[in-house]
């Protein structure tokens, strides 16, 4: 299974790839736009798309490429950890409270993934680190960002319908309402867990600022107006004041499990 990374200003910073096992930087697409091509020296898979065409595209790009194969979606700035199995069983199988994982927990990861994939599920991913733990191994149909592992097969049933670039920033929420709404189920692991680094310079920070954040963030509010609202605002850093949503991913699964699909996708 290949893993995509799309990446864009961070030649020399690549925090996703060097916290991979060896074993799995073999399997990296760089997802590189044309003018920084020249520059990449690391010895991968490169996939070339056009200059100055956003994430969104980006990501559409990849979609269409891989076709129904499964795949492995990461941002450039991940570190992976795994949490500690006592706070789902009570017994503890590590020093502290997680570590960073290692070539053995990738494997189990990836084992777990595709198992998961084999049960009809279309998106696997992690919690956050920061965030405290669920008390579970996993979650279902809860939203998650930064690092996906899909089924192109799922997608592939409905990739014509879907407008992969409705918004410019934020497509990963767009595309998990859709997965939901559609009757897709998507799973969260509690275990193995990742630390994104948002916000930082390079990658969308070279073209995203609070104005275009909010503008296109509010676009989800407009389309799934059942599903996403707006819920305030936050000051983050390298950006500024912007707008808090609040998803109800679960009543997108509802409404993708009942019969009448046609109020979105006009079915």
């Amino acid at each position: 299974m290949k893993i995509y990374i799309p990446t864009l200003g961070r030649v020399d910073n690549q925090i996703t790839f060097d916290n991979l096992p060896d074993k799995h930087k073999e399997q990296v697409v760089f997802v590189v736009q044309e003018h920084e091509r020249p520059k990449h020296k690391r010895d991968v898979e490169y996939m070339v798309v056009g200059d100055n065409i956003g994430l969104s595209e980006t990501r559409r790009q990849i979609f269409y490429a891989v076709g129904k194969n499964r795949f492995t979606l990461y941002d450039d700035d991940l570190v992976f950890y795994r949490r500690n199995i006592k706070y789902t069983t009570g017994s503890s199988d590590m020093e502290g409270s997680k570590r960073k994982m290692t070539e053995s927990d990738f494997d189990e990861m990836y084992d777990t993934f595709s198992g998961w994939l084999d049960d009809g599920y279309i998106q696997c991913g992690h919690r956050e680190t920061s965030l405290p733990p669920l008390g579970k191994l996993h979650q279902d149909n809860l939203g998650m960002f930064s690092g996906f592992t899909m089924n192109g097969e799922l997608i592939s049933k409905f990739i014509d319908d879907v407008d992969w670039t409705y918004t410019y920033v934020g497509q990963d929420s767009m595309w998990q309402i859709e997965f939901l709404s559609r009757g897709n189920k998507i799973r969260m692991s509690d275990i193995f867990t990742q630390k994104s680094e948002w916000w930082q310079d390079g990658g969308c920070s070279k073209y995203r600022d609070a104005t275009m954040y909010n503008e296109e963030h509010r676009k989800l509010v407009e389309k799934y107006p059942d599903f996403v609202k707006e819920s305030g605002s936050v000051t983050r850093k390298n950006i500024g004041e912007i707008i808090k949503l609040r998803y109800r991913w679960r009543d997108a699964y509802k409404y993708g499990q009942s019969s009448n699909l046609n109020k979105y996708f006009g079915e």
